[in-house]
C-alpha cells in the first residue's frame, strides 16, 4: 500500500518552503528595506547636478580647508572634516596604478556619492581615495572612516 502525498495546506505539519513563499512579500523587514532604498534613490536628483555646481562646491571645500588650522593636528582635523565638494582620486581596482578623478557630492554613514562621468554610489568599506591639498597627497581608507566622525557645531 502506497503512502498518500501530504497535502500541506490541510495538514498541521509545517513546511519551511511554504512559509517562506507566504511571508516573503509581507515581511516587515523587507518592506522597510524597500522604503529605505526608495528614499535613498529619491534623495539626490542626478539631473540637477552639473559639473559647474560641483566645481563651485570644490572651491568652497578648499576655502573650508583653509579655515582649518594647519599644524600637526591637521591630519586629525581633515579626517573629521566634511568631504562634500572635495576633488578626490579613486583607485581603479582593474588597474591599480590608475587614479580616477572625481568629486564627492554627498557623504553618508556608509557610502560616498561621487560624480565622475555620472553619479555613482561607492560603499566606504570598499573604497580607497586620495585628497590633494597644497600639493600634499592624503590617503583615506574607507573602511577606517568612522560613522560618526564629523565636528560638532
Amino acid at each position: 500500500m502506497k503512502d498518500k502525498p501530504i497535502d500541506y495546506f490541510k495538514s498541521k505539519i509545517p513546511n519551511i518552503n511554504h512559509k517562506l513563499t507566504i511571508h516573503m512579500g509581507t515581511d516587515k523587514s523587507i518592506l522597510t528595506i524597500k522604503k529605505k532604498l526608495e528614499m535613498r534613490v529619491n534623495h539626490i536628483n542626478p539631473e540637477s547636478i552639473t559639473l559647474d555646481k560641483i566645481k563651485e562646491m570644490n572651491i568652497e571645500f578648499n576655502k573650508y580647508l583653509d579655515k582649518l588650522n594647519i599644524n600637526k593636528l591637521f591630519i586629525e582635523r581633515l579626517y573629521k572634516a566634511e568631504l562634500a565638494g572635495a576633488k578626490i582620486f579613486l583607485r581603479d581596482y582593474s588597474n591599480p596604478t590608475k587614479l580616477i578623478e572625481c568629486y564627492i557630492i554627498e557623504e553618508r554613514e556608509n557610502s560616498l556619492i561621487v560624480l565622475k562621468w555620472k553619479v555613482k554610489i561607492y560603499p566606504k568599506s570598499r573604497i580607497e581615495f586620495y585628497l590633494i591639498y597644497q600639493n600634499i597627497k592624503y590617503l583615506f581608507i574607507g573602511e577606517n572612516l568612522k560613522l560618526n566622525r564629523f565636528f560638532k557645531s
